[in-house]
């Protein structure tokens, strides 16, 4: 939330410079980002049509990842390298992005078999830590840039896109994605302005609007899926058909305003082929969820919620824009055929926790969220996360610990429980995410254990994982994905779908 409301302050910025090319400028160099009118049929591997695995050996196993900026794209990230791990990933025929996920999901179906080893965990957390908000601003102040913010339709959006080519794809274009036959099928989505439905980058869609999907940079299709409301410009598309009229324009932005975690497209798929096959043991919908919850109650203590961010952008428009995607976020978990117990809890020992045998729709579903890691509501003097960032290799003790200490009927943590040294507690002060962050080495005297239980309790902080804190993200993926009984469960939903067994 904080690097939003500080890009929102960049933004800013651009608005002032933007400002006087608008008006008299965009109806004559508005940018139009497709540049290749053909009316010939599509086919690229952006296609919504069945695989065949060949006669009686059909199946379906689709993976949506979800919008949240740059904690969805190292969340969604990492947890696809813990599928790898498991030999899962190769089976994915399907992958749905949404916003920040596009840059991961992206990266897979360009540089999954790279032979420079692009897809490796290294790599891929050097890439996607980046602070691609930096990047921006300096590719906004550059002159050449600045000229073409004040004479042309260049915008702030273009500028990020920009970025995410020279960072990340290196120019590469829909026709550069992975055509072996074990690569999936990449469906990237972002929201149509006019209509409000789900826009997506795929051969019938571009079909349709005469234009050359194998020649658009992946780059600007990424740009789309993730132009924020309020502090990026939607993107346009030129329609080259015939038939167009006087509707020559595709208007898009970011994909989470239609569906956030990328599920409208898997499920469309999923429906066609249950209605092809009648398989639903073979049907697998892997949702990898990037939301967090947090406690806005602690603000009812605070006599203005404004901070000096405030002075330039009402940061109330991210936080409503926010509210918004959570409700629309616990809609379709529930339309799956999951409860609100599901939405609420936490691990539990010996309980996998996001396995749902037999949706409404008739598949497989395995939802793979952060919350998981933490209470559905924070609770107003916290205690310890759930699980320990830095002995995540322990994770009985994590799970003794939740077991121990979490009230599911309050949705919260009764006591610190657990007699631990003082070492641990030191440790957890000094990785909490919070600007009251204590540096171990420097706490100085050795205090009894109470000392620092007591420190812990005091702290006016919400236990959110810090979008920031990148290795966080990869445990928490390791955790979720890697946990003994979730595992074993899934392993068996596999043999299933690939086998029949």
């Amino acid at each position: 939330m904080t690097s939003l409301r500080i890009a929102y302050v960049v933004a800013a910025l651009a608005f002032f410079l933007q400002g006087c090319a608008v008006a008299p400028f965009d109806r004559f160099y508005a940018t139009d980002n497709n540049e290749s009118p053909s009316c010939a049929a599509n086919s690229t591997r952006a296609s919504l049509k069945l695989v065949s695995e060949g006669p009686g050996k059909d199946y379906f196993v689709g993976l949506a990842l979800s919008g949240g900026g740059s904690r969805a794209a190292n969340f969604s990230a990492a947890v696809m390298l813990e599928l790898e791990k498991a030999d899962w990933l190769k089976h994915v025929q399907y992958i749905s992005s949404v916003s920040g996920s596009s840059l991961p999901a992206a990266y897979y179906a360009l540089f999954g078999d790279d032979e420079e080893g692009r897809w490796n965990e290294t790599v891929i957390r050097k890439t996607f830590s980046q602070c691609f908000e930096c990047w921006w601003a300096g590719y906004v102040a550059l002159p050449h840039r600045l000229v073409r913010f004040l004479g042309t339709g260049y915008d702030r959006t273009d500028a990020m896109i920009d970025v995410f080519n020279d960072r990340i794809f290196d120019g590469r274009r829909f026709a550069d994605f992975r055509s072996k036959d074990k690569a999936p099928r990449l469906i990237i989505n972002a929201t149509d302005y006019h209509s409000g439905n789900t826009f997506r980058f795929e051969n019938d869609a571009f079909d349709k609007l005469c234009s050359n999907l194998a020649d658009l940079p992946v780059a600007r299709a990424v740009g789309a899926s993730a132009a924020f409301p309020g502090l990026l410009n939607n993107v346009t598309f030129r329609n080259f058909s015939p038939k167009a009229g006087t509707q020559r324009y595709v208007h898009t932005m970011d994909g989470g305003v239609a569906d956030n975690l990328g599920l409208e497209t898997l499920l469309g798929l999923a429906k066609k082929f249950l209605d092809k096959n009648g398989s639903p043991q073979r049907c697998l919908i892997i949702a990898v969820d990037a939301h967090l919850s947090y406690d806005k109650e602690l603000e009812k203590e605070l006599p203005d919620t404004r901070g000096p961010l405030d002075a330039f952008i009402d940061s109330n428009a991210v936080d409503a824009f926010s509210i918004i995607l959570a409700d629309q976020r616990i809609t379709t978990i529930r339309e799956l055929g999951f409860d609100r117990d599901h939405l609420d809890a936490a691990l539990k020992d010996n309980e996998p926790i996001g396995l749902l045998e037999v949706s409404k729709m008739g598949c497989k579903v395995w939802h793979i969220a952060l919350t998981q890691l933490q209470p559905w509501r924070v609770p107003k003097e916290p205690s310890l996360p759930i699980w320990q960032p830095w002995k995540i290799s322990e994770p009985t003790v994590v799970k003794k610990y939740n077991q121990q200490n979490f009230d599911p009927k309050v949705g919260r943590y009764s006591k610190m429980g657990l007699d631990l040294p003082a070492d641990f507690y030191k440790k957890c002060l000094a990785t909490i995410p919070t600007r009251f962050q204590i540096d171990e080495t420097k706490m100085g005297l050795d205090l009894p254990a109470d000392f620092y239980k007591k420190c812990l309790a005091m702290i006016p902080t919400r236990f959110q994982i810090d979008e920031k804190r990148v290795d966080d993200l990869y445990l928490a993926a390791q955790f979720l994905v890697q946990e003994d009984q979730t595992k074993k469960r899934v392993s068996q939903w596999f043999d299933e779908i690939l086998h029949g067994e």
